[in-house]
């Protein structure tokens, strides 16, 4: 899980910082803000909340929609507690606060998913597609939104939208530094793909 989260910050990481600036992308999900604790997203989530750790993920699900709100929690036995991550507020807490929503759904053609996107959004800032799988996005101020290509008997699907938040990326790649040393990084890239 940690080679899996730590992956997909670099990625996300290197893809925010080149990539140009989309029209204007929400600032979180729904009725949930970027930053916001757990406990104020339960609340604000969509659908049946269907599972929860109570510190790094809720799923909830609407008919054949599911919803994996996750969070990013700095473990206070990890860090020292000046260090902890920062909300929206400038207050430091060891909650959990928002920092992605991932909506999974049955395949739908890729081309009809990325018409609507561009409707909202405005033209494609970040095109990974290759051999009919990878990610296509929409880069914005706070938000960094990835529609996720898959293939299926050749051709490209989606089954799965997430909008990450471009700010709180920044405090869990310095989390991730601060809690692993570099000869512990550097294993992790190794083995990564």
């Amino acid at each position: 899980m940690k080679k899996f989260l730590f992956l997909s910050v670099a990625i996300l990481t290197v893809s925010a910082l080149f990539s140009q600036q989309s029209a204007k992308l929400p600032e979180g999900y729904g009725n949930a803000k970027w930053g916001t604790s757990m406990d104020a997203v339960k609340s604000a989530i969509i659908g049946k909340l269907v599972y929860t750790d109570d510190e790094k993920v809720m799923i909830s699900k609407d008919d054949n929609l599911e919803y994996t709100y996750g969070f990013f929690y700095a473990d206070p036995q990890k860090i020292p507690a000046a260090d902890t991550n920062t909300n929206t507020n400038n207050t430091q807490t060891t909650d959990g606060i928002l920092f992605y929503v991932s909506v999974k759904f049955p395949y739908l053609p890729v081309d009809q998913v990325r018409t609507k996107f561009e409707a909202q959004y405005g033209a494609i800032t970040i095109d990974n597609v290759y051999k009919n799988k990878g990610a296509i996005g929409w880069q914005g101020d706070k938000t960094l939104t990835l529609i996720c290509v898959d293939e299926y008997e050749k051709k490209q699907y989606v089954a799965r939208v997430t909008y990450v938040s471009t700010d709180i990326i920044k405090q869990v790649n310095d989390y991730e530094i601060s809690v692993f040393n570099k000869p512990e990084i550097e294993t992790i890239r190794k083995l990564n793909p």
